[in-house]
């Protein structure tokens, strides 16, 4: 099973914490600049240009996916907000 498929299905099973409004820019610049996806090939960059763990990315993740600010495609996840419309 792809890495990004295990990512999206530890992000529906976690509980959902308030975010560092800047950890969630961070991570929808590090998203953006990747293509608006990201993928098994892209996850470990994005990653690391948003500068937070893998816990938190997580977290935001989830609270973009519950608000439709980023959306399942295949094994991959596509941002759907901001420069990714």
């Amino acid at each position: 099973m792809r890495r990004v498929t295990i990512w999206v299905l530890v992000l529906l099973a976690s509980p959902l914490r308030a975010q560092d409004l800047t950890g969630t820019d961070a991570l929808i610049a590090a998203i953006t600049e990747a293509g608006c996806v990201v993928t098994a090939m892209n996850e470990a960059a994005v990653l690391a240009a948003s500068g937070l763990t893998e816990d938190v990315a997580a977290e935001i993740v989830k609270m973009m996916m519950t608000d439709g600010r980023a959306v399942p495609q295949g094994d991959d996840l596509r941002l759907v907000t901001g420069d990714c419309q």
